[in-house]
């Protein structure tokens, strides 16, 4: 579901992808990797938000 959220407001910012070597299913894996701060494989909303709020790149990619 992560990776159709990043497609799709990739497509609504007029963005491909800022890294070209990553699908969408790619980057969900890694901002689950990266962001799920408690180990349970899963975001809760905290981490997401936090994760957001600290990710220049990622940033970049929500915001039109």
């Amino acid at each position: 579901m992560l990776a159709q959220i990043i497609k799709l407001i990739s497509e609504v910012n007029g963005k491909k992808d800022i890294k070209q070597d990553l699908t969408p299913k790619d980057r969900a894996r890694m901002i689950i990797d990266k962001f799920d701060t408690d180990g349970d494989r899963k975001l809760s909303k905290q981490e997401f938000i936090s994760g957001c709020l600290n990710n220049s790149e990622l940033r970049k990619l929500l915001t039109p």
